[in-house]
């Protein structure tokens, strides 16, 4: 429960830019935090972001038994993308996976595998 709420904490300060927005008992409307948490941002560094295109990646991490455990992550940029998923049970020597990507030329691949010892 730790590493989720450590996640969506990185992720809300990564949205909101880092900036910490307390708020008083006399600030409860909410244009109250738009107007604190509105900076103008250069022309110029604008349209820089905007021509940079999009990054994402996404971590899953689950911990099924206490020797077990599920676990990937999705990744995509303007030029490729990728998803890998594995489960481990470390108990029964059971690895299961499988990894799909893609560029933006039209490759794409898949690899699935299932190892029981």
């Amino acid at each position: 429960m730790l590493f989720v709420f450590v996640l969506i904490s990185i992720f809300a300060g990564h949205v909101s830019g880092g900036r910490v927005i307390k708020i008083n008992d006399n600030q409860r409307g909410m244009t109250d935090l738009r107007s604190e948490a509105t900076e103008e941002l250069p022309r110029d560094e604008l349209v820089e972001i905007l021509h940079k295109g999009q990054f994402f990646q996404d971590i899953i991490s689950q911990h099924v038994a206490p020797l077990e455990f599920h676990f990937g992550h999705v990744f995509e940029n303007p030029n490729e993308w990728e998803q890998r998923f594995e489960k481990t049970d470390v108990e029964n020597n059971q690895f299961q996976g499988k990894v799909r990507w893609g560029t933006k030329n039209g490759d794409y691949g898949e690899h699935y595998w299932d190892l029981n010892h």
